[in-house]
């Protein structure tokens, strides 16, 4: 995998981003197989790929993918104010 590559041989913070996949579970699996590559975060754009900006961010899908973080994870997609922040961090989120 080119994230193991790059844990392995940089010498440097790796990060990665992704966006939703189509289902809860496709989305975890795929964090699990990134996570197990040793990057040291994660940043999830709560968007599927073919959603732009005028399709409101899916922040309900965060309290699962939080449960399954075993590195520090950073939340993108209509954030726009610190009380953003907040119901991010708190999860009190709607799908």
């Amino acid at each position: 995998m080119i994230l193991e590559n790059l844990v392995k041989n940089s010498g440097l913070l790796v990060s990665c981003k992704i966006r939703l996949l189509d289902t809860l579970t496709d989305t975890i699996d795929f964090i699990n197989k990134v996570q197990s590559s040793g990057i040291d975060f994660l940043t999830i754009h709560l968007r599927k790929r073919e959603e732009n900006a005028k399709t409101k961010a899916n922040w309900g899908r965060l309290k699962d993918i939080k449960k399954i973080m075993k590195i520090p994870l950073i939340a993108n997609g209509d954030i726009f104010t610190p009380k953003d922040i907040q119901t991010l961090k708190q999860c009190k989120c709607k799908s």
